[in-house]
């Protein structure tokens, strides 16, 4: 067997940037190539949350945990979200510091979708 079989990327939850590496000889017939192990966000993601909130695009009508999305990234202050978010998702977002957007209230809300599937 080759020992790639055992090996994938652990890829950041928020970006999809590369975080580490899973070695599991158990799981080999199961192990991702690259996956998210965790929702714990990677240095950088990390970084912008402490200096904002990162809002996600996704397409309309997707909800969970980890909806489609489209393609939509940035970083807003917090008080652009107590400006433009109402409760409870204001405090929600505020105390995650992440949040997924739907795409019609992604373009309401004045963000770009200049690179944004649709």
């Amino acid at each position: 067997m080759d020992d790639r079989d055992y090996v994938a990327l652990d890829v950041c939850f928020f970006c999809g940037e590369a975080m580490g590496v899973v070695l599991h000889r158990q799981l080999r017939r199961v192990l991702p190539r690259k996956a998210v192990f965790t929702h714990d966000p990677c240095a950088t993601c990390k970084g912008h949350m402490e200096r904002g909130v990162i809002l996600i695009s996704v397409r309309d009508g997707e909800s969970g945990d980890n909806p489609y999305r489209t393609g939509g990234w940035v970083v807003v202050t917090e008080n652009a979200i107590r400006k433009v978010v109402s409760e409870p998702m204001q405090t929600t977002l505020l105390t995650k510091r992440a949040g997924f957007i739907e795409n019609t209230t992604w373009e309401a809300i004045g963000l770009s979708m200049e690179g944004v599937e649709r």
